[in-house]
């Protein structure tokens, strides 16, 4: 994730949501230890409220995972949450359709466009400051238990991505499409 871990813990401590897991993937060289680390030292010294009690009845766990582990965590996901500050067309969305992973995304590089494309996503509300999205933690929030308090509707997204990701984005289908492309290409010029 590039940027957006601390949106991705408001929303999900500030959901009023039991029983749950957010699990978070990343390694020491990423920043997401430091970050996290950080973050949970200035919410200790700033609250009287501490981050566990939000949680209530829910967790935080920071892996360092082999991809092997990492995959296996998004089959096993009933959402992918990831309010993303920046990207260009984010791969790990298609990942999450590939693993039948429903997802929640902010308005970050062509998310939205993915949205459309496979009708497995939610767009996360967004402001946009000095070039970087933000999520509105508020709305994030309130479209989080939304989804988490609907089963059939996760179900449907999770279907839809997974087919749209067979029909039109596996690597092989991408590289038939490049392809064809460069031939085109080939042909024109000659």
């Amino acid at each position: 994730m590039q940027g957006g871990h601390s949106e991705c813990i408001s929303i999900f401590s500030k959901a009023k949501i039991r029983d749950s897991v957010l699990v978070m993937i990343g390694n020491e060289g990423s920043g997401l230890y430091k970050y996290l680390m950080l973050l949970f030292d200035i919410k200790k010294l700033l609250f009287k409220k501490s981050l566990t009690q939000q949680l209530l009845n829910k967790k935080i766990i920071i892996l360092d995972l082999p991809r092997k582990e990492t995959v296996q965590a998004f089959k096993e996901a009933d959402l992918f949450l990831f309010p993303s500050n920046i990207e260009c067309s984010p791969l790990v969305l298609f990942e999450s359709m590939a693993s039948k992973t429903p997802f929640m995304v902010t308005d970050a590089g062509n998310s939205a466009e993915i949205i459309q494309w496979s009708d497995s996503g939610l767009l996360i509300p967004t402001k946009y400051f000095k070039g970087l999205s933000k999520a509105k933690i508020k709305d994030g929030t309130a479209i989080l238990e939304q989804l988490y308090n609907d089963k059939t509707k996760r179900k449907k997204m999770s279907d839809s991505g997974f087919e749209a990701w067979k029909k039109r984005f596996t690597w092989g289908k991408i590289a038939d499409e490049y392809e064809n492309l460069y031939l085109n290409l080939f042909r024109e010029s000659s």
